[in-house]
């Protein structure tokens, strides 16, 4: 369905109506490098200008400025800011027809954002006007210089965004390329491992590497940043110190230098190591996490080629983290649920929702919004299950068929035998707890993280990278997915629940199978010598799910991805069952919730002391005294 703009039509405003309202006086002292004020700017004349000439042309000056830079999607780097149903804000093509107000802003615009942006949208929707826009758009866009304190701010995004168009204008855009890969070098150089920007050495390599530039000074990029990596472990900061060393390893390859990538691998396995001892041994000790490190450990050790494991005696070291592993493992039964802070009762207010994350930093507000509901509790759901059959003990005797939308039966339920205890026979009380837990909780929590949700982005703009950062530095995360899981949940942060839904439940499936082969779990069958693995449905079922996952994940695992008498996302999805408007349903707002919610577990649980010795006031209440809110 294609989504209606709920945005007026302008093609009553003139170009000389759009100068005469004086939108150069009224952002003349907006910041040059924040969009949401330059949009919050406009949107106060909007209001304050209806009943007057100039209403229009703010309207249009302030539709242009909702929209959302994510350079992150070239084939869409500007989103609606908001949707709803079939309604959202505006998008590039509702301006199709207003090239000549464009054009307008592009040249009479002092504000560089309003210039950029004009001139990107000439540029996007009407090519024949000439390459001048796309070479506008980019000297706006980079007119203030790669610097860490504005780097984080916006500018991340508009020199992304400036290299993005430079491409795109081969043999015309490279002057401009290689100046601002010059400049990125510089930021580079100057950027120091300290203070409040210490992470700009990693920002600014990561311009480069991703728009595959700086290839003749990849040695020099990943010599600075082993030796931050080097500087940070002695110091005690292991997680920063994985993030100089991957990218370490990724210039080294890129200088083809295999022997100082892998040196940089075991690094990271060894940072990994490091830290589930000093989970072991800390102040908030956790078998759990602890186990979780040594076995990220073991994965990276594992991806060493071959021919490089002798001379670092690999094998030996895999061995002693892998009884490290077994004896944090051993320790860590009955820690699966990590709760760190009370959430609201899913049944609370939209407004105490949303109060929750409002106000606070990134990593709070992602925290307090995957506090909103830690997931179901299977003892309370079978004995509610029980007691509904009791209170209506002649409907509790009949099965129920369940049918697809087309009309074929997927599913029979089994009636139950009420005997003197109420007791319900397991299939039709398995049947009874799914299905109430598709019909009545996951509605009402997707629809509360939708409003949480709608808050968090209201006052932070995430971006692609700092979901791949979440996933990365989450122990639950298996190797080489964290990119994959890191893009799932930015689309779903960017309400792409279809896109969101696609990329998840894959991954989701993988981890699973890779949590229980590590626990010595068989998740393949052989079959005439050939080796297949086992789907989803078949890996609930083995003996070692609930050991690993607890009772209650694996219950809220079955029900939400394959079980008929639930969604059943990952059977239709293998399948292509799912339609458009089932890929934005509850039941996937709710899948794309289940992976933030695990994924951010594994980092919270990981960085907590750190993040809670920068920021004491940010603690919640102590772990006994934590509320597990239920629908």
């Amino acid at each position: 369905m294609t989504k209606q703009p709920d945005s007026p039509s302008y093609h009553a405003l003139t170009a000389d109506a759009l100068r005469a309202c004086g939108y150069n006086d009224l952002l003349r002292d907006v910041s040059p490098t924040s969009y949401i004020d330059v949009h919050a700017a406009l949107t106060a004349a909007r209001k304050a200008n209806t009943e007057t000439a100039h209403g229009t042309a703010f309207g249009f000056l302030d539709d242009i400025m909702s929209m959302m830079l994510t350079p992150e999607t070239p084939a869409e780097p500007f989103k609606p800011e908001i949707e709803w149903g079939d309604r959202r804000t505006a998008i590039p093509g509702d301006f199709r027809d207003y090239m000549e107000l464009l054009a307008t802003l592009s040249d009479g615009a002092e504000h560089r954002l309003l210039r950029a942006r004009s001139a990107d949208l000439i540029w996007m929707l009407d090519r024949k006007r000439g390459v001048r826009y796309a070479i506008q758009a980019i000297d706006a866009y980079r007119q203030l210089p790669a610097q860490p304190a504005t780097w984080i701010e916006g500018e991340r995004s508009n020199w992304m965004r400036a290299l993005q168009l430079a491409a795109g204008l081969g043999k015309a855009g490279a002057a401009h390329i290689a100046e601002m890969e010059a400049a990125l070098l510089h930021a580079f150089d100057e950027a120091q491992d300290n203070g409040e920007h210490r992470n700009a050495p990693h920002w600014f390599s990561d311009a480069l590497y991703r728009n595959n530039l700086a290839k003749p000074q990849a040695r020099q990029l990943a010599d600075k940043l082993a030796t931050m990596g080097r500087n940070r472990s002695a110091a005690g900061d292991l997680p920063g110190a994985r993030g100089s060393y991957e990218r370490a390893g990724r210039w080294y390859n890129k200088a083809a230098d295999s022997n100082n990538a892998v040196e940089m691998t075991v690094a990271m396995a060894e940072s990994w190591a490091g830290e589930a001892q000093q989970r072991l041994q800390g102040p908030t000790p956790s078998s759990a996490v602890a186990a979780s490190g040594y076995e990220k450990a073991i994965q990276f050790l594992r991806s060493v080629p071959a021919k490089a494991r002798t001379a670092r005696n690999i094998a030996h070291r895999i061995d002693v983290l892998r009884q490290a592993m077994n004896a944090a493992g051993e320790q860590a039964i009955g820690e699966m649920h990590i709760i760190t802070t009370k959430g609201p009762d899913v049944r609370a207010h939209v407004a105490e929702v949303r109060q929750a994350v409002k106000g606070k930093t990134a990593v709070d507000a992602l925290l307090h919004l995957t506090a909103i509901y830690h997931g179901p509790a299977i003892a309370e759901h079978r004995a509610s299950a029980a007691q509904r059959a009791q209170e209506s003990p002649i409907s509790a005797l009949f099965s129920t068929t369940l049918m697809s939308p087309d009309g074929r039966v997927i599913a029979a339920r089994p009636g139950a035998s009420v005997d003197d205890t109420g007791d319900m026979q397991e299939a039709a009380l398995l049947a009874s707890m799914v299905d109430y837990f598709a019909q009545t909780t996951m509605p009402r929590v997707a629809f509360l993280v939708l409003h949480a949700l709608d808050e968090v982005r209201f006052e932070h703009a995430l971006t692609l990278d700092d979901f791949v950062a979440l996933a990365r530095n989450s122990p639950l995360v298996p190797p080489e997915r964290a990119y994959l899981f890191g893009k799932g949940l930015y689309a779903g942060y960017s309400l792409d629940f279809t896109t969101a839904l696609h990329i998840l439940v894959p991954q989701i499936e993988h981890l699973v199978r890779f949590h229980l082969q590590n626990a010595g779990e068989h998740t393949a069958t052989f079959i005439d010598g050939i080796s297949d693995e086992m789907g989803l449905s078949s890996l609930i079922g083995r003996e070692k799910m609930v050991p690993v996952f607890g009772e209650d994940h694996t219950f809220e695992v079955r029900a939400l991805f394959c079980d008929r008498h639930g969604p059943n996302l990952r059977n239709l999805l293998a399948h292509g069952l799912l339609s458009d408007g089932a890929c934005q349903s509850n039941a996937s707002v709710y899948a794309w919730f289940f992976a933030l919610r695990t994924v951010f577990a594994g980092f919270w649980n990981g960085h907590r002391p750190a993040l809670e010795e920068n920021n004491p006031e940010r603690n919640g209440p102590p772990k006994d005294d934590v509320e597990k809110t239920a629908p």
